[in-house]
């Protein structure tokens, strides 16, 4: 309950420091994904998204700010929203493979195995090295 509350507190205090920002005029989609990343670098995932909302309302073309809110949901726990945001990434920038492995990892969570893999190979063939080190980490995380 209390790490519910200090989450809520967190949005809270996000949502009101972004609407006074915004109401005057200054913060560009940019900045706020600049804020979504060091929000997500302080462990502040919730407030994170916010950011992401807020920079997907002015500019909703930016693939990055649509993997930068997957990765989040992804973190904590929400993978049907990490899968959509990284489909709606891929939609704007078919080209990146680490979207099509957070995809593929969030799929794994829902339990859709053929999807998985078809993001994969999909990685695969954009950048071999990258699939592999992903392949690599999660090898040794299941054994140490």
């Amino acid at each position: 309950m209390k790490r519910t509350l200090v989450v809520y507190f967190h949005v809270l205090i996000s949502f009101l420091l972004l609407t006074l920002t915004f109401a005057k005029g200054q913060t560009s989609a940019v900045d706020y994904l600049r804020y979504a990343v060091e929000a997500t670098e302080n462990g502040d995932y919730a407030g994170a998204i916010a950011l992401c909302d807020y920079s997907i309302a002015i500019d909703n073309s930016n693939e990055l700010v649509y993997y930068h809110r997957a990765f989040n949901r992804f973190t904590i726990g929400d993978y049907t929203g990490a899968i959509d945001d990284a489909t709606k990434s891929i939609e704007l920038n078919n080209s990146i493979a680490d979207t099509y492995l957070l995809r593929a990892q969030a799929r794994l969570k829902l339990g859709e195995r053929m999807s998985a893999i078809g993001d994969y190979n999909r990685a695969r063939k954009l950048d071999g090295s990258i699939t592999f080190a992903h392949f690599a980490q999660n090898l040794l995380n299941a054994f140490f």
